[in-house]
């Protein structure tokens, strides 16, 4: 499953999501990642603050991984965003 996130809410919808496709607990990540069952939840409710660290290792105990992108169509859209 591949979208654009743009909030973390979003975030949090697709981490959940992604963890339910694998049948997996949040308690059962959270261990496999090395944090508390409540971080988890923390993320997955989209709720802001969550260190960067602590996200990087759910999605890696998941096996997903953050790929940036423009969300505009070309490279001459984005430089435009930029140029006025």
């Amino acid at each position: 499953m591949s979208q654009g996130i743009r909030t973390p809410k979003q975030l949090g919808v697709n981490v959940r999501a992604n963890r339910k496709e694998l049948n997996k607990t949040q308690t059962e990540v959270a261990k496999r990642a090395g944090m508390k069952q409540k971080q988890v939840s923390m993320i997955e409710q989209g709720i802001e603050g969550v260190r960067l660290i602590t996200l990087f290792k759910l999605l890696s105990a998941m096996g997903l991984e953050v790929v940036i992108r423009p969300k505009v169509k070309s490279k001459k859209s984005l430089k435009a965003l930029f140029d006025g």
